[in-house]
């Protein structure tokens, strides 16, 4: 497999923390190369701070969260922002770990009742579990949330259709193998659910739910006979969650990254297929029409590597995915971002802002209205420092907004 393109996290691995695990175990085959949000180490340890916005989830013109992760003198905190119709502002957040806490994913019900969900390190025993938090209209708090895998226990996404149902999924390691997994709120209490497992190397990225009998969770896993990576898709019917044959175009690899949904008969999932002839990336679409999966059309920026990492549909006529894109010249790499829109006929790239000129990623979205959108990630500072990157869809065009730099 030819190296692939890109900024520091289009250069992370499919199972992102688990693939540290399996390679640690001497199994190297389980070294791919596709974009994977994964944030990088704290500054103490010699690298350099990285301040990054995972996700973001709108209520309305003057109510958005979006959360993440920024680097301190002792490690890795999570950070959540919101938008209060004028700026965003730094909200206080509960630290359950002194070396490393990050937030991964937020959905926002109502004004009093929101998910965030990410990992944190245990500072007693060194292990990374799942990470719960919930705003009930005043303040956010950790919420118990199972966590099996003995070294590792990471959420990746989170959704949820009402007060008293909410899906979150993500991966697990126990040191040779990573497993994906789902947590179910009830209202009461987060609850595992088992989830298939197609191979030994799993992971669930991204989470729609829609009512309590229907879900749809993506990811991908490591063929155990290929080593090659193959897209997941998974399904809830109201008992328990299924594969669901789907489009798999990659010749080598195939990933999705993001679901979102407005009906049970319209329904995305994003994500980024390799083809070895040519030798790159491409963003890959698929639609749920209630009956099948089927592989739409969307443009593909950069001749190397295009990747989408999120989307959110508005309606059937209103839908936004967003990623990066990356590029060579002169035998330098830099990554751009990408913002497509779905009009109901075909999907097209919309131009949007690229403030650094190395590395631009975007890793969320989330829109209210046709003109009103917000999509987030980082930019690389001419230091080399990764800073928050906050954009918003106007119904015109895209603008970067000023974000807090919550590393200082």
């Amino acid at each position: 497999m030819g190296p692939r393109l890109g900024g520091p996290a289009l250069r992370a691995s499919v199972v992102a923390a688990a693939l540290t695990l399996i390679v640690a175990a001497g199994t190297a085959e389980a070294a791919p190369a596709s974009p994977a949000p994964t944030a990088p180490p704290p500054g103490p340890g010699g690298d350099l701070p990285a301040n990054r916005v995972w996700g973001v989830s709108a209520l309305s013109p003057t109510d958005a969260w979006a959360v993440g992760s920024r680097s301190t003198k002792a490690g890795t905190v999570a950070t959540i922002l919101q938008w209060t119709g004028k700026r965003w502002a730094k909200v206080p957040v509960p630290q359950p770990s002194r070396t490393k806490a990050s937030l991964q994913s937020v959905d926002a019900v109502s004004t009093t009742d929101a998910w965030a969900v990410g990992s944190y390190v245990d500072d007693a025993t060194g292990v990374e579990r799942t990470l719960v938090l919930h705003w009930d209209g005043t303040s956010w708090s950790q919420v118990p949330s199972p966590s099996r895998g003995p070294q590792v226990s990471v959420l990746w996404s989170v959704s949820a259709d009402s007060a008293t149902d909410a899906w979150a999924i993500g991966n697990e390691g126990n040191g040779r193998h990573s497993f994906g997994f789902a947590l179910h709120w009830d209202g009461t209490r987060w609850s595992r659910v088992a989830t298939p497992q197609p191979s030994d190397a799993v992971t669930l990225r991204g989470v729609t739910a829609i009512s309590p009998t229907d879900a749809w969770a993506v990811g991908g896993f490591q063929n155990n006979e290929t080593f090659a990576f193959e897209s997941l898709v998974l399904h809830w019917n109201g008992t328990a969650w299924s594969e669901v044959e789907h489009p798999n175009p990659g010749s080598m690899d195939t990933y999705l990254w993001g679901a979102s949904a407005t009906s049970s008969e319209d329904v995305w999932a994003v994500g980024d297929y390799y083809t070895a002839a040519r030798g790159n990336d491409h963003t890959l679409v698929l639609h749920w029409n209630g009956k099948r999966w089927s592989k739409v059309r969307s443009p593909n920026p950069s001749p190397t590597l295009s990747s989408l990492l999120a989307v959110d549909a508005e309606s059937p006529s209103d839908v936004w995915a967003v990623g990066s894109a990356g590029y060579v010249h002169d035998h330098a790499e830099s990554v751009r971002t990408i913002t497509l829109h779905w009009d109901g006929t075909s999907w097209s790239q919309i131009p949007a802002p690229d403030p650094s000129p190395v590395d631009n990623e975007l890793f969320g979205v989330s829109a209210t209205s046709s003109d009103d959108a917000w999509t987030v990630g980082y930019e690389q500072s001419g230091r080399g420092i990764d800073i928050t990157l906050a954009m918003h869809w106007d119904g015109a065009s895209w603008s970067q907004v000023a974000s807090p730099d919550v590393l200082r």
